[in-house]
């Protein structure tokens, strides 16, 4: 099985953003060290120098201005471009030429703010004419639409790239523009023209702005006004003062194992900096928006960097880059860990077997971690910390719960496997995903959900996302006629409906997550199989590629359906 979900891990690069950031852990190693430097810093005695500080510290960065501008953008107030989420920042720098004019005109639809109230309603506008330019001449005019002009030439992949990239580096160098996480960017290409700007999106909750920009300004307040009141806090050191962000939000926050059958992807409270430093609940990038947003505020400079499944920090320290990643650094019970703490980018992903830590490819363009000097060690003798804790007091370091197996070289394995739901088996992941893995019997029809809903003994529902069947999980299952697969998959293994001879009908609830069809996954089904997807036409086209990807009949009918 871990050979198989590494692979797909290895798959998902291109979903970036899109999915969870899931983080997957091996074993982690605290030291007595740790424990007394963590009391040393939580617990400082009467009448130390923390006493004699007073007053609430006053950020003096970019977020309660953000809000303000938030603030005034959802009222209709805003009108100018302000430097809190119109600057450039580090991902910028790393941009082509191309890539910024994206950028730019990003910022330009941000701080314009006249979002159409859906994306449909952008594109329908868009064809309305002859030309798209003239449709949306007045948009253009009062800046709630930005137009690109490229050579001819450039392709439509060409295209998407450009936006992916734009848009990341535009969300990581801005969380504080809650902007990102409320709208949705969406474009448009005609030809060499391209035409780009914000929708309204469907939510499931009902999202209060002004209260989420209070109550992240106030967190602010109050987290940074802990951190520079500490006995060990230096304005002038840069490496104290990430090691005091390092410990508030490993000591605050705690990993939100939630995963709701269904939910925006862009207004996940957990994904923004809202949830960890609201709710103290967050997912990897929902924590690294918050270790951003702390530290710009102290002036150490950092990037959020990324890979397919998770993300973390890399932050400046006396002139070198190191590897900061909090979410695996909390607390889970057992005290702050250290072990992805001010690590080199070869350090960090030798120590993590699982390529959680293999930089996604805008990632790579922002430095890599070279630092070797202000390592956890560093950091002890800086707070000189004693190195003679009694042994005989420190717990056992290892990271150990009951949502995780390691084996012996702490590579992660399901917490629970053939966990049977509605007739269907399934693997599943304490991060919150499952695998379809089988099913009960020979059935003739089979309906595999988007999510899988376990109930535990206090009648807390816990949600599994259905991100996966399983190599060869139906292959030779040949009374088998009818299958509808969960909207939610981005992975069909090989040889997964291998040889079911009878069946000739296959259901796709979406294709928005796909990724990959493997060879062989229909390799053996009927010969005239209909195959039917629930997509717009521009999705119709990726579902049909997959789906050729993964041996479908010759003689094989697609059938596009809409809901």
């Amino acid at each position: 099985m871990k050979t198989r979900i590494q692979r797909f891990l290895a798959v998902v690069l291109s979903l970036a953003l899109a999915l969870s950031f899931i983080p997957v852990t091996g074993r982690q190693a605290d030291t007595a060290r740790a424990a007394a430097l963590s009391n040393a810093v939580k617990a400082p005695e009467s009448g130390s120098k923390k006493d004699q500080k007073i007053g609430a510290y006053q950020p003096k960065h970019k977020l309660a201005k953000a809000v303000d501008v938030m603030k005034k953008a959802e009222s209709g107030e805003l009108e100018a471009a302000v430097e809190e989420i119109a600057g450039t920042d580090g991902y910028y720098d790393a941009l082509s030429a191309n890539e910024k004019r994206f950028y730019h005109a990003i910022i330009q639809v941000y701080t314009c703010f006249r979002p159409f109230s859906s994306s449909n309603e952008f594109y329908d506008k868009a064809r309305s004419a002859r030309l798209p330019e003239d449709a949306l001449a007045e948009d253009i005019a009062n800046g709630s639409v930005g137009f690109l002009q490229f050579e001819n030439g450039v392709t439509k992949d060409e295209v998407k790239d450009m936006f992916s990239m734009a848009s990341n580096a535009y969300r990581f160098d801005h969380p504080y523009n809650l902007l990102c996480f409320m709208y949705k960017l969406s474009y448009i290409r005609f030809g060499s023209k391209v035409f780009l700007t914000l929708c309204h999106i469907d939510n499931t909750e009902d999202f209060d702005y002004n209260q989420w920009g209070r109550s992240l300004v106030q967190f602010e307040e109050s987290a940074l006004t802990e951190i520079v009141n500490d006995d060990h806090f230096s304005e002038t050191s840069a490496p104290i003062k990430e090691y005091l962000v390092h410990e508030y939000i490993c000591g605050n926050v705690k990993y939100d194992y939630s995963k709701p059958g269904t939910y925006t992807i862009q207004f996940n409270k957990s994904k923004s900096a809202y949830g960890p430093m609201v709710e103290h609940l967050g997912v990897c990038i929902g924590i690294s928006y918050m270790a951003k947003i702390l530290l710009d505020d102290l002036e150490v400079r950092n990037y959020v960097v990324h890979s397919a499944t998770h993300a973390w920090n890399v932050v400046l320290l006396d002139g070198n880059y190191y590897e900061l990643d909090c979410t695996w650094d909390l607390d889970s019970g057992k005290g702050i860990k250290y072990k992805y703490f001010n690590r080199t980018t070869n350090e960090i992903t030798t120590l993590d077997t699982s390529g959680a830590h293999i930089r996604a490819t805008d990632s790579m363009r922002v430095p890599l971690a070279m630092g070797v000097t202000c390592t956890y060690d560093y950091i002890c003798q800086l707070l000189a910390v004693s190195d003679t804790t009694d042994q005989n007091k420190v717990e056992d370091p290892k990271y150990a719960s009951d949502d995780y197996v390691d084996d012996e070289e702490g590579e992660l394995y399901p917490n629970q496997e053939n966990y049977e739901y509605n007739g269907l088996l399934f693997s599943l992941f304490s991060e919150g995903y499952a695998v379809c893995s089988g099913v009960v019997g020979n059935p003739k029809s089979i309906d595999i959900p988007d999510s899988v809903i376990v109930t535990d003994e206090e009648g807390t529902e816990n949600y599994y996302q259905v991100i996966m069947i399983d190599t060869g999980a139906f292959a030779g299952k040949k009374k088998l006629k009818k299958a509808t697969l969960a909207g939610t998959l981005a992975y069909v293994g090989e040889k997964a409906f291998y040889k079911c001879s009878n069946l000739k009908t296959i259901t796709l609830n979406s294709v928005e997550d796909m990724i990959l069809i493997e060879k062989n996954a229909f390799k053996g089904i009927a010969k005239t199989p209909t195959f039917c997807v629930y997509a717009d036409k521009t999705s119709f086209k990726k579902a049909k590629k997959l789906i050729k990807a993964g041996s479908a009949p010759k003689k094989a009918k697609y059938k596009r359906l809409t809901v």
